[in-house]
Protein backbone atom coordinates (compact mmCIF):
# COMPACT_ATOMS: atom_id res chain seq x y z
CA UNK A 1 0.00 0.00 0.00
CA UNK A 2 1.34 3.43 -0.89
CA UNK A 3 0.95 6.45 1.33
CA UNK A 4 0.70 9.69 -0.59
CA UNK A 5 3.17 12.48 -0.02
CA UNK A 6 0.07 14.47 0.93
CA UNK A 7 0.03 12.60 4.23
CA UNK A 8 3.63 13.44 4.80
CA UNK A 9 4.02 16.99 3.60
CA UNK A 10 0.68 18.31 4.71
CA UNK A 11 -0.48 16.12 7.57
CA UNK A 12 2.75 16.00 9.54
CA UNK A 13 3.06 19.79 9.82
CA UNK A 14 -0.50 19.80 11.11
CA UNK A 15 0.70 17.78 14.09
CA UNK A 16 2.93 20.68 15.01
CA UNK A 17 0.78 23.60 13.79
CA UNK A 18 -2.88 22.69 13.26
CA UNK A 19 -3.78 25.97 11.59
CA UNK A 20 -1.00 25.84 9.02
CA UNK A 21 -3.17 24.80 6.03
CA UNK A 22 -6.77 25.08 5.08
CA UNK A 23 -8.62 22.00 3.88
CA UNK A 24 -8.91 23.51 0.39
CA UNK A 25 -5.13 24.08 0.15
CA UNK A 26 -4.46 20.54 1.32
CA UNK A 27 -6.84 18.93 -1.18
CA UNK A 28 -5.59 21.04 -4.09
CA UNK A 29 -1.93 20.25 -3.48
CA UNK A 30 -2.37 16.53 -2.82
CA UNK A 31 -3.36 15.82 -6.43
CA UNK A 32 0.04 16.96 -7.70
CA UNK A 33 2.29 14.95 -5.41
CA UNK A 34 4.00 11.57 -5.83
CA UNK A 35 3.41 8.78 -3.35
CA UNK A 36 5.74 7.07 -0.89
CA UNK A 37 5.87 3.50 0.34
CA UNK A 38 5.03 2.81 3.99
CA UNK A 39 8.71 2.57 4.87
CA UNK A 40 9.48 5.88 3.19
CA UNK A 41 6.50 7.50 4.88
CA UNK A 42 7.59 6.30 8.31
CA UNK A 43 11.18 7.42 7.75
CA UNK A 44 10.03 10.79 6.46
CA UNK A 45 7.74 11.24 9.46
CA UNK A 46 10.71 10.61 11.75
CA UNK A 47 12.89 12.99 9.79
CA UNK A 48 10.30 15.78 9.82
CA UNK A 49 9.74 15.27 13.55
CA UNK A 50 13.52 15.42 14.09
CA UNK A 51 13.78 18.65 12.11
CA UNK A 52 10.89 20.06 14.16
CA UNK A 53 12.83 19.16 17.33
CA UNK A 54 10.09 16.69 18.34
CA UNK A 55 12.75 14.17 19.32
CA UNK A 56 10.49 11.74 21.16
CA UNK A 57 8.14 11.44 18.16
CA UNK A 58 11.11 11.10 15.82
CA UNK A 59 12.71 8.42 17.98
CA UNK A 60 9.50 6.39 18.06
CA UNK A 61 9.25 6.60 14.26
CA UNK A 62 12.89 5.64 13.68
CA UNK A 63 12.73 2.74 16.13
CA UNK A 64 9.59 1.51 14.41
CA UNK A 65 11.33 1.85 11.06
CA UNK A 66 14.29 -0.20 12.34
CA UNK A 67 11.95 -2.91 13.61
CA UNK A 68 9.60 -3.03 10.62
CA UNK A 69 12.09 -2.53 7.77
CA UNK A 70 15.38 -4.22 8.72
CA UNK A 71 16.44 -4.55 5.07
CA UNK A 72 15.62 -1.01 3.95
CA UNK A 73 18.28 1.05 2.22
CA UNK A 74 17.75 3.88 4.75
CA UNK A 75 18.36 1.68 7.79
CA UNK A 76 21.75 3.21 8.59
CA UNK A 77 20.15 6.65 8.53
CA UNK A 78 17.42 5.44 10.89
CA UNK A 79 20.11 4.32 13.34
CA UNK A 80 21.91 7.64 12.89
CA UNK A 81 18.83 9.76 13.53
CA UNK A 82 17.80 7.55 16.45
CA UNK A 83 21.21 8.23 17.97
CA UNK A 84 20.85 11.95 17.31
CA UNK A 85 17.39 11.99 18.93
CA UNK A 86 18.90 10.29 21.97
CA UNK A 87 21.74 12.84 22.04
CA UNK A 88 19.24 15.70 21.87
CA UNK A 89 17.31 14.06 24.73
CA UNK A 90 20.51 13.82 26.83
CA UNK A 91 20.42 10.02 26.74
CA UNK A 92 24.11 9.75 25.90
CA UNK A 93 24.73 6.12 26.88
CA UNK A 94 21.84 4.98 24.70
CA UNK A 95 23.02 7.23 21.87
CA UNK A 96 26.48 5.66 21.98
CA UNK A 97 24.91 2.20 21.82
CA UNK A 98 22.90 3.24 18.77
CA UNK A 99 26.00 4.70 17.13
CA UNK A 100 28.00 1.57 17.95
CA UNK A 101 25.28 -0.52 16.35
CA UNK A 102 25.51 1.64 13.25
CA UNK A 103 29.29 1.17 13.15
CA UNK A 104 28.97 -2.59 13.57
CA UNK A 105 26.06 -3.24 11.20
CA UNK A 106 27.03 -0.72 8.50
CA UNK A 107 30.83 -0.53 8.30
CA UNK A 108 30.62 1.10 4.85
CA UNK A 109 28.10 3.79 5.79
CA UNK A 110 28.93 7.35 4.81
CA UNK A 111 27.70 8.44 8.24
CA UNK A 112 30.59 6.85 10.15
CA UNK A 113 32.88 9.88 10.02
CA UNK A 114 30.24 11.99 11.76
CA UNK A 115 29.49 9.25 14.28
CA UNK A 116 32.98 9.38 15.78
CA UNK A 117 32.54 13.08 16.51
CA UNK A 118 29.13 12.55 18.09
CA UNK A 119 30.42 9.75 20.29
CA UNK A 120 33.16 12.08 21.56
CA UNK A 121 30.56 14.81 22.03
CA UNK A 122 28.41 12.49 24.13
CA UNK A 123 31.20 12.29 26.70
CA UNK A 124 31.70 16.05 26.51
CA UNK A 125 28.02 16.72 27.21
CA UNK A 126 28.11 14.26 30.11
CA UNK A 127 31.04 16.26 31.49
CA UNK A 128 33.26 13.19 31.28
CA UNK A 129 36.10 15.39 30.17
CA UNK A 130 38.93 12.85 30.42
CA UNK A 131 37.17 10.46 28.05
CA UNK A 132 36.08 13.31 25.77
CA UNK A 133 39.69 14.55 25.57
CA UNK A 134 40.91 11.07 24.64
CA UNK A 135 38.25 10.74 21.94
CA UNK A 136 38.87 14.23 20.55
CA UNK A 137 42.63 13.72 20.43
CA UNK A 138 42.23 10.48 18.45
CA UNK A 139 40.02 12.29 15.94
CA UNK A 140 42.34 15.28 15.77
CA UNK A 141 45.31 13.07 14.91
CA UNK A 142 43.50 10.87 12.39
CA UNK A 143 44.32 12.03 8.85
CA UNK A 144 40.89 10.96 7.59
CA UNK A 145 39.35 13.83 9.55
CA UNK A 146 41.78 16.65 8.62
CA UNK A 147 39.17 18.39 6.47
CA UNK A 148 36.04 17.25 8.27
CA UNK A 149 33.38 19.91 8.74
CA UNK A 150 33.19 19.24 12.51
CA UNK A 151 36.92 19.63 13.15
CA UNK A 152 36.81 23.35 14.09
CA UNK A 153 34.12 22.61 16.67
CA UNK A 154 36.24 19.74 17.99
CA UNK A 155 39.07 22.17 18.79
CA UNK A 156 36.72 24.43 20.72
CA UNK A 157 35.24 21.56 22.71
CA UNK A 158 38.69 20.12 23.36
CA UNK A 159 39.87 23.49 24.67
CA UNK A 160 36.79 23.71 26.86
CA UNK A 161 37.47 20.24 28.26
CA UNK A 162 40.96 21.35 29.27
CA UNK A 163 39.51 24.51 30.84
CA UNK A 164 37.09 22.45 32.91
CA UNK A 165 40.01 20.35 34.12
CA UNK A 166 41.85 23.58 35.07
CA UNK A 167 44.57 22.89 32.47
CA UNK A 168 44.52 26.46 31.23
CA UNK A 169 47.83 26.49 29.36
CA UNK A 170 46.82 23.42 27.35
CA UNK A 171 43.38 24.94 26.71
CA UNK A 172 44.98 28.17 25.47
CA UNK A 173 47.31 26.18 23.21
CA UNK A 174 44.35 24.32 21.68
CA UNK A 175 42.46 27.58 21.12
CA UNK A 176 45.52 29.15 19.46
CA UNK A 177 45.95 26.09 17.30
CA UNK A 178 42.31 26.38 16.26
CA UNK A 179 42.76 30.03 15.40
CA UNK A 180 45.82 29.39 13.25
CA UNK A 181 44.28 26.35 11.58
CA UNK A 182 40.78 27.61 10.82
CA UNK A 183 40.79 31.40 10.80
Amino acid sequence: MKVSLFCLVFSIPLLFNPSSLTEQETLHQSDQLPSFSKSQALFYFGYVAYQAKAYNKALVAFRQFITDYPEDILLDYAYFYSGMCLMESSLYEEARKMFDRLKTDFPESLLLTDIEFFIADSYYFQEKYDTAIQQYLVLKKDKRYKKHRLLPELYLKLGHCYEQKKQFKTARDVYHQAQFTFI
